[in-house]
C-alpha cells in the first residue's frame, strides 16, 4: 500500500473512529435484546430495484469505500447537518452499495448532496460519490416517480410546463442576434431568469472583446432534469436545444452557467453533437484583453462545477491579474474551495443546511478584507447576493470586467 497523505489520513481517521466507538460502547453499554428491538423498529420490507448493466458494473467502483471518514471532514453538507439529518459521504457509499433501499425513503442521503466533488477529491480510494448520488436519483425516479414528484412538485411542474425550473416565460437578454456566428451563447436558467442585468454585462463584455456569438431562445439544457434523476426528460431537453443551436449554422457553444457546461461536456447527447466552452476559457482565447488596470482587491470563489469538475482554476485569476486586480484568496480555495450552498442546480432539500453553507463561505470571503466577491457562476452569485451586506459586493467575473473596461 502506498502511504501517501490521503492514505495516512484515512488510517488516522479509522483509528480515531475505532477508539471513540469502543469508548462509547463501554460507557453506554447495551441492554439484552436492544439490537433486535432497534432492527424491528426500523425494518421495512425490501423493495426490488432494477439496475441497468452499466449501473451494476459501476457499483464495484463504489464498493471500494473503507469508511475511513476523511470525506466527512471536507463535506460542506455534513458539518451543518450533524444532528443526524444527513449522513457523511462514506456512509452514503456504504449504505447505497451494500443494500439498495427505496431511495425516496433514503432522501437525506440522496437528496441533500450538492455533488460538489469535495469528497471524491479527498478520498484515498478516489471513490466517485457524486456519481453514485446521481445514479441513485435516476433509480429513484424509475422506482418511485410519484414520490420524487411529491418532493419537487413545483420544480418538476415548472420544467414540464415552461421548460425552466422557475415556471417563467421566454426571456430575451439584449439584442445579440447574428447570422453566421462562430458561437451560440447559452446563459442558463439562473442567469436568464434571475440575473438578467448581470448577464447583459457579460454579453456586452464578450461583444467588446470581439467574440462572434449569437443568442437564441433558450430552454433548460436538461441539467435540472438530470439533477432530479429524470434522464429521459433531460435527453428530450438536450435534443431540443441541440436543434436550436444547429439552426444557427454552428455547433460551438459558449455558456456562462457551470451546470450547463457540465451537462454539455458529460451528457452523451451534447457530447456527441456540440463543442462547448465556458466564458472563463474564452477570456484567454479572444482578442481585446480584459480591460484597463485599476488598483483594487477582490476575492474569487471557485464554483464547484468549474473548479473540481472542470479544473478551471487559473483562467479567472489570470484575467483578474491582466486587469490589474489583486486577488486575496479565501482560506479554502481552488481544489479545496467550499461549496456556496445554492440549491439551484443541485436541488438539495434542507433549507437550514443551505443557509448555513452559504453564510460560512461568505464569512471566509469577508475575512480576506477584499472589497468584492467574484465568481463566474450565476447560482453562486445569486446565493451570496441574498445574504451579503453593504461591505461585500458580489459580481460575476465577466460583469466585473465589463465595468472595468473603458
Amino acid at each position: 500500500m502506498k502511504l501517501d497523505v490521503k492514505t495516512l489520513n484515512a488510517i488516522g481517521n479509522l483509528g480515531r473512529t475505532f477508539v471513540l466507538h469502543s469508548l462509547r460502547r463501554a460507557i453506554r453499554g447495551r441492554g439484552k435484546g436492544d439490537g433486535k428491538r432497534t432492527f424491528m423498529e426500523n425494518y421495512r420490507a425490501d423493495a426490488f430495484v432494477a439496475l441497468t448493466p452499466g449501473e451494476r458494473a459501476a457499483l464495484h467502483g463504489y464498493e471500494k469505500c473503507i469508511a475511513c471518514g476523511v470525506c466527512a471532514s471536507v463535506c460542506p453538507v455534513y458539518s451543518p447537518a450533524r444532528d443526524g439529518a444527513y449522513r457523511a459521504p462514506d456512509s452514503i457509499t456504504a449504505a447505497l452499495t451494500r443494500s439498495f433501499p427505496d431511495f425516496t425513503y433514503a432522501r437525506d442521503a440522496v437528496y441533500n448532496c450538492t455533488r460538489c466533488r469535495a469528497c471524491e477529491t479527498a478520498c484515498p480510494r478516489g471513490i466517485k460519490v457524486p456519481e453514485l448520488v446521481a445514479m441513485a436519483r435516476r433509480i429513484a425516479w424509475r422506482q418511485d416517480e410519484r414520490g420524487v414528484r411529491g418532493m419537487y412538485a413545483g420544480v418538476v411542474g415548472n420544467l414540464e410546463r415552461t421548460g425552466n425550473p422557475f415556471g417563467e416565460g421566454t426571456v430575451q437578454i439584449g439584442e445579440f442576434r447574428r447570422e453566421k456566428a462562430e458561437y451560440v451563447f447559452i446563459a442558463g436558467c439562473v442567469a436568464r431568469h434571475r440575473l438578467r442585468d448581470k448577464t447583459l454585462k457579460t454579453l456586452e463584455f464578450l461583444d467588446g472583446m470581439g467574440v462572434n456569438f449569437t443568442t437564441v431562445e433558450e430552454t433548460c439544457c436538461g441539467n435540472a432534469y438530470l439533477a432530479l434523476g429524470m434522464e429521459d426528460a433531460a435527453a428530450d431537453a438536450a435534443r431540443a436545444l441541440i436543434r436550436t443551436v444547429r439552426r444557427t449554422g454552428t455547433d460551438r457553444v459558449i455558456t456562462l452557467c457551470p451546470h450547463c457546461f457540465h451537462s454539455f461536456r458529460t451528457f452523451r447527447p451534447y457530447a456527441e453533437a456540440l463543442k462547448v466552452s465556458h466564458t472563463l476559457q474564452i477570456l484567454r482565447a479572444a482578442p481585446g484583453g480584459a480591460g484597463a488596470a485599476r488598483a483594487e482587491t477582490v476575492t474569487y470563489h471557485d464554483a464547484c462545477f468549474i473548479s473540481r469538475w472542470a479544473g478551471l482554476y487559473d483562467e479567472p485569476r489570470k484575467a483578474l491579474a491582466d486587469a490589474g486586480v489583486s486577488v486575496a484568496e479565501m482560506k479554502r480555495n481552488r481544489e479545496s474551495a467550499f461549496c456556496c450552498g445554492s440549491p439551484l442546480g443541485a436541488f438539495i432539500e434542507d433549507a437550514a443546511v443551505i443557509e448555513s453553507m452559504r453564510r460560512e463561505r461568505l464569512a471566509e470571503a469577508v475575512d480576506t478584507g477584499a472589497e468584492k466577491l467574484i465568481a463566474e457562476c450565476p447560482a453562486c452569485v445569486l446565493a451570496f447576493s441574498g445574504i451579503a451586506g453593504d461591505g461585500m459586493k458580489v459580481q460575476l467575473l465577466t460583469e466585473y470586467l465589463r465595468e472595468k473596461t473603458p
